[in-house]
């Protein structure tokens, strides 16, 4: 099953329960990333794994327990690229992000925070439509 209303089509991460919400406005362009209660995903890479809500040890920054090594790599990858597509997401700072709704903010503010410091400020976060 994909989602889409607008240009941007996504594909949902297995077992990932989205929030739902409402809005009148069109996806815009981002890099996708989704965390699942297994498993967070880069575009539709796993790069890290989930257990019980948190994200593998091995995957935080030891000097920074808020800092997801694998994720940042990955954002500056896009920043460093000479492509023109992975050039426009950079300059966004955009990221379409999918968070399973059971999660605690406490995991999904780790995400926030890398994001941030990979220069990505900007998360939009995907929701199914409410009725």
């Amino acid at each position: 099953q994909n989602f889409a209303a607008g240009e941007v089509t996504i594909d949902p991460v297995k077992d990932l329960n989205l929030p739902s919400s409402s809005t009148d406005k069109n996806p815009v362009l981002g890099v996708k990333l989704a965390i699942s209660p297994t498993e967070l995903v880069f575009e539709t890479r796993k790069i890290a794994s989930v257990e019980n809500s948190a994200i593998e040890k091995g995957a935080i920054d030891p000097n920074d327990s808020n800092f997801i090594k694998p994720l940042f790599e990955e954002l500056q990858k896009i920043n460093k690229s000479d492509k023109e597509s992975d050039k426009s997401l950079a300059k966004g700072g955009r990221i379409l992000f999918q968070a399973d709704r059971e999660l605690p903010y406490s995991t999904i503010r780790k995400i926030m925070y890398t994001a941030s410091m990979a220069g990505f400020p900007n998360l939009k976060l995907v929701t199914t439509a409410s009725k």
